[in-house]
């Protein structure tokens, strides 16, 4: 009642101390001890994230509503805290989004537990790494210069763990997780929300950004294809990034039309462009988000749109399967491939009445893309 009180106008500023009153004794509740990903759609939190959020787009916001939101984020349940940066991403000030960006970085940077010999796991590095990522978020609010994301870490490092060889013990070095690691699962959750087309058309963000994105790029092309890995052997460590490579896909093609042709196959293509399966979920899951954001469903194509379908294109065609001596030559096999191929022949989405062209069934515009079917 309370947040419904804030979100429709109160009729009295009695009513309005009330319900703030309700939502700072929220605020203040002390969360006891669960599981980060417990599901409580209840939870009284959840009702305040939409407050502070209203709040935000009022005429008049609260001139500590962007602060307390961001407190929010890094709230102990999972839920509250993808709320609240949701709220921060749609927040009117490009400022109030860069902030909550960059804290969502630094908490992507997971540092690993240290295990006693009892077996018990302490997380003192990581709450500590949490607690101060908040407080900086909180001090760069009332900054007035933007500053770059935090570095993301090392793919791969070396790494040590002791081996028992016949009646020997000793140490042996591999390819390993580093400390801190880019915790891509959480990110995903998270980036997805990125406001990237508005700060894409900011002088000040698109810089910023392209630089974040050139990491994330070299972060996920070493993660998927490590440049130590002798490929005659068995790797030890699957990369495991179900979750992040459609989110991080997503993410270049919502930047893509902002950036030169050139820049965007140079710096954020060019290394999903090789013969090699990791590379293509990428590639596959940029061409379908690409022909879906830009084509199907874009008013306007952007300009630099149907060049880049071709450097997927021509990685299709250059594919192993379509060379008559390899192995069943002509077989389409995966999920990867045929993703590609149906975005690339337009027909990865159908009856979708709202669609500006294709996938409504209007395909009066299909000298556009003749050239690529």
């Amino acid at each position: 009642i309370a947040a419904c009180t804030i979100r429709f106008a109160a009729p009295s500023p009695a009513d309005l101390d009330w319900a703030w009153d309700v939502m700072a004794r929220v605020q203040d509740m002390a969360e006891p001890e669960s599981f980060s990903g417990s599901k409580i759609p209840w939870h009284p939190a959840l009702h305040l994230v939409v407050a502070l959020f209203h709040n935000r787009r009022s005429a008049v916001p609260r001139e500590d509503s962007a602060r307390r939101l961001l407190m929010l984020a890094g709230h102990p349940l999972d839920d509250v805290a993808h709320l609240a940066f949701q709220g921060l991403f749609m927040d009117a000030d490009h400022h109030v989004q860069w902030v909550a960006a960059q804290l969502a970085m630094d908490l992507s940077l997971y540092h690993r537990p240290t295990i006693h010999k009892n077996g018990e796991r302490d997380n003192f590095a990581n709450d500590q790494a949490r607690s101060q990522s908040l407080a900086r978020a909180l001090t760069r609010l009332t900054d007035s210069a933007d500053t770059p994301f935090a570095d993301v870490p090392p793919a791969w490092a070396k790494v040590s763990r002791r081996r028992r060889r016949r009646a020997e013990t000793e140490d042996e070095d591999y390819w390993g997780e580093p400390d801190p690691l880019f915790n891509a699962q959480y990110a995903a959750e998270i980036f997805r929300h990125f406001p990237i087309e508005a700060w894409c058309q900011s002088t000040t963000y698109r810089p910023l950004l392209q630089v974040a994105l050139t990491q994330l790029v070299a972060w996920t092309a070493e993660r998927l294809m490590p440049s130590w890995w002798d490929r005659k052997r068995r790797r030890e460590h699957q990369p495991r990034l179900h979750e992040w490579i459609p989110v991080f896909a997503d993410l270049l093609a919502r930047a893509a039309p902002y950036f030169e042709a050139e820049r965007v196959r140079q710096r954020f293509l060019a290394p999903f462009l090789v013969d090699d399966e990791e590379a293509l979920a990428v590639l596959a899951h940029f061409a379908d988000k690409t022909v879906t954001r830009h084509i199907l469903d874009a008013p306007n194509i952007p300009a630099n749109t149907l060049e880049l379908l071709t450097d997927c294109l021509d990685r299709v065609l250059k594919d192993r399967m379509f060379d008559p001596d390899s192995y069943r030559a002509g077989q389409v096999h995966g999920h990867d491939m045929p993703t590609m191929i149906r975005a690339l022949l337009f027909v990865a989405v159908e009856d979708a009445p709202g669609a500006a062209r294709f996938a409504n069934g209007d395909w009066s515009q299909i000298n556009l893309v003749i050239p690529s079917i």
